[in-house]
């Protein structure tokens, strides 16, 4: 069995779900053959995993291996270019193969894989940083922080373990690091990270949120992404679907909007105004108002107050569309889990089962419509929400 496993992981499955199938199923075999020493090593020496990352991204270890991948590198030959001292590189090869960042082979030469490809882009270079420098050291003070609360869950983005981690009072999204590098490499990662995410609208009937002539006459707006940043799904939803008439209107805080490129946003017909959600809507009547991982960055009683001014300001047969990452009320994969415990210990934000949306629209005075699955790897979703 153990030569067939090898066999297969030499030559592993093209289709997207039959790769996920099998990844899951191998995680559930590698758990349950997992001895007490096993799970030492693993729990107890992965603090050592981002920094090493990091290593490999300051030294240009992962650029010079991905920029020709066929390329078998010698030890020696890497030193060089890289001036890294041989034998401190070799520990750090050794460390990096063996948990699959880069690719040793039998001669002893080193050569990149797709994870180290993956790792030579700006967008894993940008979220390495991120978490090394930003996340990491709030779940360090994750523990001490919520004994100190008395294990109640946290209900306020300025109590959480990240103000404790960073010596400040304001909340992750105001707080200014210390690194001026950070900030960018943040944005980097965010980018990469929605162009390499599935649309909303592959799985969602956009022909239902059609405006008659009148409507688009009288100016009605079609679609408003609330707090949606520089523009970017208003401008996706126009290109994927142009038949689609009717203004969209991307909304944000002053400051994102200023960022916005204009000219980009009137070739495709995108307002923008600023906006900030806590207060009152200001386009009154929309047909759809679209949030995207808005409520995930905010305990349940921000939420409230964003989605209440939105249902004061819906038409009858206007609809509130949360695209968001639902979860199963029981058994939720790994990877909602922990982002989960991410978003509470920096934000004391949630990622949502199925019933805690259901109980949070519940509290604004709306009921959920339709749940639209579109990606089963983490639950991205698109949540229909009407008043109840």
């Amino acid at each position: 069995m153990a030569a067939q496993l090898r066999e297969l992981a030499q030559n592993p499955p093209q289709d997207a779900n039959e790769r996920r199938e099998l990844y899951e199923a191998a995680r559930l075999l590698h758990m349950s053959l997992e001895t007490p020493f096993d799970a030492m090593h693993r729990l107890f020496w992965s603090v050592y995993q981002l920094p090493m990352t990091q290593i490999g991204v300051d030294t240009g270890l992962f650029k010079t291996l991905a920029e020709d991948p066929n390329r078998h590198w010698t030890l020696t030959d890497l030193s060089v270019d890289l001036n890294v001292d041989t034998k401190l590189l070799y520990r750090i090869l050794r460390y990096l193969a063996s948990f699959g960042l880069v690719s040793e082979s039998a001669n002893g030469t080193y050569h990149a894989n797709s994870t180290t490809q993956w790792l030579s882009t700006p967008g894993a270079e940008g979220g390495t940083k991120h978490y090394l420098k930003t996340v990491s050291p709030a779940a360090h003070a994750f523990p001490e922080t919520l004994s100190q609360q008395g294990y109640r869950n946290p209900t306020s983005s300025t109590d959480t373990a990240f103000q404790k981690a960073h010596h400040t009072d304001v909340s992750a999204y105001s707080w200014t690091p210390p690194d001026p590098t950070v900030l960018p490499a943040f944005f980097e990662f965010m980018k990469s990270q929605r162009a390499s995410q599935r649309n909303w609208t592959e799985n969602f009937p956009v022909d239902t949120l059609t405006l008659s002539e009148k409507e688009i006459q009288d100016k009605r707006a079609l679609f408003v992404d609330v707090g949606g940043a520089t523009g970017h799904q208003c401008i996706s939803l126009r290109q994927r679907h142009p038949e689609l008439s009717g203004r969209l209107v991307v909304e944000d805080q002053e400051r994102v909007i200023a960022r916005a490129d204009e000219a980009e946003l009137n070739k495709h017909q995108v307002e923008s105004i600023a906006h900030d959600f806590f207060q009152p809507q200001p386009l009154k009547g929309a047909k759809a108002y679209y949030l995207r991982n808005i409520m995930h960055d905010w305990p349940d009683a921000k939420c409230v107050e964003i989605l209440r001014h939105l249902r004061d300001a819906m038409a009858p047969d206007s609809v509130i569309l949360i695209d968001e990452n639902v979860l199963p009320d029981v058994g939720a994969s790994w990877k909602q889990a922990q982002k989960d415990i991410q978003m509470m210990s920096v934000l004391a934000a949630v990622e949502r089962s199925v019933s805690e949306w259901h109980e949070l629209l519940g509290s604004a005075g709306l009921k959920v419509e339709k749940i639209h699955t579109y990606d089963d790897d983490i639950g991205d979703s698109i949540i229909e929400a009407i008043p109840a």
